[in-house]
């Protein structure tokens, strides 16, 4: 059995410690790296972190999609995409070694605009490059017309990716199983608008696309493109695929955590809800930082952190300590 670690920039003592546990049981490993061509003789690919390193894997690493991926977050609860903590690692070894496991795949979409191709596993949005600028776009699935749209934006998520930021912007939450996805508009002008649930196998296209700022594309909250007027989604060919360990946690217990996380946040203005989600997508920022990326006034930043930090739903440090300019603001559950 072999196995590959991602990604090469995990804390030091994780990665020796991951390393210790696979020589232990004489298991081949190598680090990968985004740079050096993947390995064909891998089994699996545990990634080290977050969620967040789970998407910028199989962005990094494309081919990434057709191993079975092992999540393994480095403390607090496992998150959608992660099954196991670095504390659980042992014994998760040991039941992959006695074939202990099974494999889950989940569907991901393939998206093309402009000769430019790129792959998403939970969400691909559609947004004006500014921040709170409306953006007007037509839709059709398998060619027919389904709106006109003037909204805030677009999202088009797989069902992992309903229950992240399409569940946000009121679409429904998705049974991971189910062979579908799920189109939502965000904020539309149009107060009959409705999410849109549609068969994976639909070709979906998103043109006409016009706003005061260029459209930008944002793939799983990790990769930003600038676009003209013309996008199509399909389902991509390589679902990706996750190993799933007996008695563990379902998603649909993670859903309720998530649901009960969310009802926290309910009675948030808006500017720190978006706050909270690019934190969730970006990881730690400092002030500046938010500013920069949510375009919004100083003012309503520093409003909406205190009120974040006052929740507990964020925490603060110092990069550099008692120097108040440098402090760093991430989501209390990393």
């Amino acid at each position: 059995m072999k196995v590959g670690i991602y990604p090469a920039t995990a804390p030091k003592k994780i990665l020796a410690k991951a390393v210790d546990l696979l020589k232990k049981r004489r298991i081949g490993y190598q680090i990968l790296d985004p740079k050096v061509e993947l390995p064909t003789d891998l089994n699996f690919i545990f990634t080290l972190g977050s969620d967040r390193e789970v998407l910028s894997l199989l962005q990094q690493i494309r081919a990434a999609a057709k191993y079975p991926i092992l999540g393994i977050t480095l403390k607090g609860a496992e998150g959608f995409l992660t099954e196991i903590s670095i504390e659980q690692l042992e014994e998760t070894i040991d039941a992959l070694l006695k074939k202990d496991f099974f494999i889950s795949e989940q569907n991901r979409l393939k998206v093309e605009s402009d000769g430019w191709i790129g792959y998403a596993l939970n969400d691909i949005t559609l947004f004006s490059s500014r921040s709170g600028t409306l953006i007007e776009h037509t839709l059709l699935v398998d060619g027919e017309f389904v709106w006109r749209d003037y909204s805030d934006g677009v999202i088009v998520a797989t069902p992992l990716g309903s229950t992240a930021y399409a569940m946000s912007a009121g679409g429904p939450l998705i049974s991971p199983n189910t062979d579908v996805f799920v189109i939502v508009s965000v904020n539309s002008l149009d107060l009959t608008r409705r999410p849109l649930v549609i068969n994976a196998n639909s070709k979906i296209e998103l043109i006409q696309i016009t706003s005061r700022y260029s459209p930008e594309l944002i793939i799983d909250g990790y990769i930003r493109r600038k676009i003209n007027d013309f996008v199509e989604i399909r389902k991509a060919k390589e679902p990706a695929k996750f190993v799933k360990l007996k008695n563990k946690e379902t998603i649909f217990n993670k859903i309720y955590r998530k649901v009960k996380f969310a009802e926290e946040i309910l009675s948030l203005p808006p500017s720190a809800k978006f706050i909270l989600k690019i934190l969730e997508y970006e990881g730690p920022l400092n002030q500046k930082d938010i500013i920069k990326l949510t375009m919004l006034p100083a003012r309503t930043v520093r409003y909406s952190l205190s009120l974040l930090l006052k929740k507990g739903l964020i925490k603060e440090k110092y990069a550099i300590e008692r120097d108040a300019r440098q402090k760093i603001f991430y989501l209390a559950k990393e």
